[in-house]
């Protein structure tokens, strides 16, 4: 008797017959196309492809059943057990854990902690973790696909956005939510590979969309408020993205008017909520949260990124080039310290499969991505006087807007930690949800520092521990001095520039680590006078 396995495959195994159309049915058959010497090659001698075994697991499920009753009951039983062995061995978290460490790609970010240290702080994060044989394949998955997926998010946000912008805003979703979760999903992948070392995932097409997906009025088109305001870690991937597909390596080409009314309409929302200006009650309550402010920051970094692109500088920091995982929490001798001094394992975005209205999708796993964030600004923070810190201040958020040569030698000593609060202006109301609010403030300073305007400048300030909040005094030697208020994010630096009290605020900056940028790229430092 015939058994199981030799009739499914019967069942399915291709046959040629004689069709004049030369096409492949449905089954995978193939026309014989000639008759006799012809018969296995095409048009132009070429030989015809192989005839394709179909899966069997692509079959319905009543065929099976039917060819399978066909079947002596022994061989219906030893196939089950088959499966079952077959689907307990390899249905775990250490076979996708071994494969991800075997076939993982390499990164393109410089600054990644390394293949084997990745994956090991993976397994500790890991380590008791209900559901990490879905988080292994999930992230097994996303790297394996991970070559398609910029033009997939760009062929997604392309209609999606001119929907958003087109269709009368009565109040109903312009597209249906299974699209909306597919969003989510395509956004998690992207941030979450982003921080891990693939740094050219989003590109600077790619990034002028997503300046149109931050804008808070296509968001809420898209999503209820209510989810805006409850899941921040949305809006800090979403504007993350953004701002890394804008500080690609070069070449750059910026994409014309089009691409300038993106940035435009983004700038515009920036500009309105650093000038507290109401948007909606529901933004204005988002924008006053610690994430909220990362968020605009972000923004903020992203329409930087775009200007001073446009005026043809390239002294700018390089998406391959910011480190997103501290190496020195994942070398051997940090995990073999004493328990009392041994430094915490750095906090990875981790990804899992949720099922959707109609699909499953790739999510992020908890609030591992906004955890993740949430820490690296705060390692930021605690190393802001390692290394050279180098940025730009520019006059307003608008095409062809004014740029003073770029501020350099800046490197900050952080002085005992201040037990008290720190003073700040109204915005320091901000509050960081992830962070303790026990901890007080650095005094930090940077003299010697150099512009393009006089060419030496101290700045003299304070950074809040918990929350990354800076206010800095840039005081030129012998001179005026301007207010720097701001916060750190893992990009740096950004917040705004000017005078307390009746002039305001004059303009925006952003300061960055030298080492972020290309290390041979033209510095253009020339003073005014």
């Amino acid at each position: 008797m015939m058994n199981l396995r030799s009739k499914l495959h019967l069942a399915i195994r291709p046959t040629r017959k004689s069709s004049s159309s030369g096409k492949w049915d449905q089954s995978g058959s193939e026309s014989s196309g000639a008759a006799g010497a012809g018969a296995g090659t095409g048009a132009g001698g070429r030989a015809a492809p192989p005839p394709r075994m179909m899966s069997l697991a692509s079959l319905p499920a009543e065929l099976l059943r039917k060819i399978a009753a066909c079947c002596d009951l022994l061989d219906i039983l030893a196939l089950r057990g088959t499966c079952r062995a077959i689907r307990g061995g390899v249905d775990d978290a250490s076979v996708y854990m071994e494969s991800l460490r075997m076939h993982i790609p390499p990164f393109t970010s410089l600054c990644v902690i390394g293949r084997d240290a990745l994956l090991d702080a993976l397994k500790a994060q890991l380590a008791g973790h209900e559901p990490a044989m879905r988080v292994w394949a999930a992230m097994a998955v996303a790297v394996e696909r991970r070559a398609s997926l910029r033009n997939k998010v760009r062929a997604f946000l392309v209609p999606l956005l001119e929907v958003c912008r087109t269709r009368a805003d009565d109040g109903s979703p312009p597209v249906g939510p299974n699209t909306v979760e597919e969003l989510e999903s395509k956004i998690a992948v992207m941030s979450t590979l982003l921080v891990l070392g693939y740094s050219n995932i989003c590109d600077l097409e790619t990034s002028n969309y997503l300046m149109s997906l931050n804008s808070w009025r296509t968001k809420q088109r898209l999503w209820r408020e209510s989810k805006l305001l409850e899941n921040r870690q949305l809006n800090l991937q979403i504007a993350f993205s953004m701002v890394m597909g804008a500080i690609q390596p070069p070449p750059w080409t910026l994409g014309g008017d089009e691409h300038d009314r993106r940035m435009k309409e983004l700038a515009y929302r920036v500009k309105a909520e650093y000038h507290s200006h109401n948007l909606s009650h529901v933004n204005d309550a988002f924008s006053t949260t610690w994430e909220g402010l990362q968020t605009r920051s972000l923004q903020l970094a992203g329409v930087m990124a775009y200007l001073l692109r446009a005026k043809g500088q390239e002294d700018l920091p390089r998406a391959d080039r910011i480190p997103y995982l501290d190496p020195s929490v994942c070398d051997d001798d940090s995990r073999n310290d004493d328990a009392d001094t041994a430094q915490p394992a750095p906090k990875l975005p981790l990804l899992d499969r949720t099922d959707g209205t109609t699909s499953s999708y790739l999510t992020t796993s908890g609030r591992s991505w906004q955890e993740w964030y949430s820490s690296r600004a705060q390692e930021v923070v605690s190393a802001i006087d390692e290394e050279d810190w180098y940025g730009y201040y520019i006059y307003s958020l608008e095409m062809g807007t004014s740029s003073d040569p770029a501020m350099e030698d800046i490197r900050f000593s952080v002085a005992p930690a201040d037990n008290g609060n720190s003073s700040s202006r109204k915005k320091s109301t901000v509050s960081a949800s992830s962070s303790s609010s026990g901890r007080g403030a650095l005094q930090v300073e940077a003299r010697g520092c150099k512009d393009g305007i006089t060419r030496a400048f101290n700045f003299v300030g304070s950074v809040a521990a918990a929350t990354g909040m800076v206010s800095l005094e840039k005081q030129y030697v012998g001179a005026h001095s301007w207010a720097y208020e701001g916060v750190v994010t893992p990009l740096g630096i950004l917040g705004e520039w000017g005078r307390q009290g009746a002039t305001g605020m004059m303009g925006y900056f952003w300061l960055w680590k030298r080492s972020w940028m290309d290390r041979d790229v033209k510095v253009d430092s020339l003073p005014y006078y």
